[in-house]
């Protein structure tokens, strides 16, 4: 799980694809550094979106987590942050993924 979950490119395989929100369609790096805290990925969307990622954790096989650090093009601005934990479960490995954001935009519904 965690070769999967840790290279950027592979973002559009495990990436949450149902709802309102753009998903991936790519990832990349936002340099030559590919692993550890500092980190920079880039997903691009399928609506063109931009996000810019940085690594704030990495521990090998138990924790990931990454904030948002912009978005291009995106209606609606927002503070996020993504930490996956990973433990072992018999053959399998049990992942719990916390999101966290705010809208730091503001926005109306009228």
């Amino acid at each position: 799980m965690w070769t999967v979950l840790a290279d950027v490119t592979r973002l559009p395989d495990w990436a949450y694809t149902e709802g309102r929100f753009p998903y991936p369609v790519e990832g990349k790096y936002g340099s030559d550094q590919t692993e550890g805290p500092d980190t920079i990925w880039i997903g691009i969307s399928a609506d063109g979106q931009v996000a810019t990622q940085k690594i704030t954790a990495w521990e090998p096989a138990q924790k990931l987590a990454y904030e948002l650090q912009e978005t291009e093009n995106a209606p609606l601005q927002m503070a996020q942050s993504n930490t996956f934990n990973l433990e072992p479960s018999g053959e399998n490995t049990k992942v719990t993924w916390i999101v966290d954001w705010e809208l730091t935009g503001g926005f109306s519904l009228s």
